[in-house]
């Protein structure tokens, strides 16, 4: 007679793959996003354009579609969610340039929220918040911690096993019963993202817009204003990248109207003293109208409004270049 717990757990395991096999198709496709994220850590020196930045930038700009007029370059989004522009994560950003090419550049996605404390907690400075609330520095919600830093902590084994096994972690994922009611109903409403090879995810959201977005943003903002030590440390680096050859483009990444205005009076943020450093430094700094770009969240852009900064974005950069890269 069969050993009745070897038969039971044969049947289980089918029954996962038969699940993981022909579930329902969800609101995330393309890659699985817990092998892209791991990724990214595994590029090397092989690209000749960068773009780095948080969330807004991993949602707000496509390498493909910039490769579309800029031609044949190597492109990639090494952007990550509430990234901070710590010296550390552009250094990161810099080594995945390759040396031996002739047009490298960096693109930096910049946001308020990028230069803060609380986005580089863990790294070259510590928050306020760690004080208050020690034992989880930042917001509360885990979902706003530096996913770079996050990722870059583990060691390398960790993150080729999270390539490997992306595919079936995500396949094997607890399926939620918003995503049921979501596949049943057409897809009609919900959040949902295509994960692209090459750093870009594609975002949309149905119904469109986020009563939230301005409590939200005063909120991430309390007790964490720019810092003045974090933002240097930034002009300093794009000083070296500079003199090291590279290209170092920077813009503020458009979002609604509203939201922009409440996130420069609560963060400290201004675009015409931070422009008029960045240039100081090296860099060229671009500037895009948020009307021109739709959001879907009022914070990151929406596909196909991505797909058009990523347009103008790439004719900025060759623009720039038939000028003779004069800064």
């Amino acid at each position: 007679m069969r050993d009745p717990t070897f038969q039971t757990g044969l049947l289980a395991i089918v029954l996962i793959l038969a699940v993981a096999l022909y579930r329902p198709p969800g609101r995330v496709t393309g890659v699985p996003p817990e092998q892209l994220w791991n990724q990214k850590l595994l590029w090397g020196p092989e690209f000749d354009l960068v773009l780095a930045g948080d969330s807004r930038t991993f949602q707000g700009l496509s390498p493909a579609r910039m490769r579309d007029t800029v031609g044949c370059r190597r492109i990639a989004n090494f952007g990550f969610a509430a990234a901070a522009l710590t010296t550390s994560y552009l250094r990161a950003s810099e080594a995945l340039l390759d040396p031996a090419s002739s047009r490298r550049a960096l693109v930096l996605g910049v946001t308020p929220h990028s230069l803060t404390p609380n986005a580089a907690r863990e790294n070259e400075l510590v928050s306020r918040w760690t004080q208050i609330r020690p034992w989880h520095p930042g917001l509360v919600e885990r979902q706003w911690d530096n996913e770079f830093l996050s990722l870059a902590h583990q060691e390398r084994l960790g993150v080729e096993l999270g390539v490997w096994l992306g595919p079936l972690f995500h396949a094997l994922r607890p399926l939620r019963l918003g995503e049921l009611r979501s596949w049943w109903g057409g897809h009609r409403t919900g959040y949902f993202q295509v994960f692209h090879p090459d750093g870009w995810v594609e975002s949309r959201q149905l119904p469109e817009g986020n009563p939230d977005a301005i409590s939200w943003s005063r909120r991430i903002f309390q007790g964490n204003r720019i810092s003045p030590e974090l933002t240097t440390a930034a002009f300093d680096w794009v000083t070296a990248a500079t003199r090291r050859g590279a290209t170092v483009y920077g813009f503020l990444f458009p979002v609604p109207a509203p939201v922009a205005a409440v996130e420069a009076a609560v963060s400290g943020w201004s675009e015409i003293r931070f422009a008029e450093r960045f240039r100081q430094a090296g860099g060229v700094w671009l500037d895009f109208s948020a009307k021109a770009y739709a959001s879907h969240d009022d914070c990151h852009l929406r596909a196909d409004a991505a797909l058009s900064l990523s347009t103008d974005l790439a004719r900025a950069i060759l623009h720039h270049e038939q000028q003779g890269g004069a800064r």
